[in-house]
């Protein structure tokens, strides 16, 4: 993952808006469990029940796909 973000152009420098992390669903999901979120789920791109959260068409790169699908991680927690 390291290599690939460095390839993304992700960025050390706390002032970039490069990537900082990287993350699978499992280890985000831990992570949003760990801070107190109840649910999680894995959506899909503009995948997400709720119109208030088809945000996905601001990035320039969230439809990007490839071989084995999107580039992006789409999850959506309830605290």
């Amino acid at each position: 993952m390291s290599s690939f973000l460095r390839y993304a152009g992700a960025s050390c420098d706390p002032t970039s808006a490069a990537h900082k992390f990287g993350y699978d669903y499992q280890t985000l999901e831990s992570l949003l469990c760990d801070a107190g979120f109840s649910r999680v789920r894995q959506c899909g791109y503009m995948g997400s029940p709720d119109p208030i959260l088809h945000v996905d068409v601001h990035s320039r790169v969230n439809d990007r796909v490839g071989p084995r699908g999107h580039y992006s991680l789409f999850v959506e927690a309830i605290q």
